[in-house]
């Protein structure tokens, strides 16, 4: 579970500036990724998230994992 703040991104340099940044962690290929936004634009619509407090439990896995890597 997350804690924060969210606000809807406004301006088109926002907007664009996020959508590029999330598409190319995806997709390395600038070029697709720009016509991407491009032909979605009119339905894009960004959310930025701001996270002040996480909690949760770790998987057992991850727990694991780290008990080994301490030794």
């Amino acid at each position: 579970m997350f804690f924060g703040k969210a606000r809807i991104l406004e301006s088109d340099e926002e907007i664009y500036h996020a959508a590029k940044i999330l598409g190319l962690k995806f997709n390395p290929d600038k070029a697709l990724v720009e016509n991407e936004i491009k032909k979605e634009w009119p339905a894009l619509c960004c959310i930025e998230i701001t996270i002040d407090h996480m909690t949760g439990k770790e998987a057992i896995e991850l727990a694991q994992m780290k008990k080994l890597y301490d030794k």
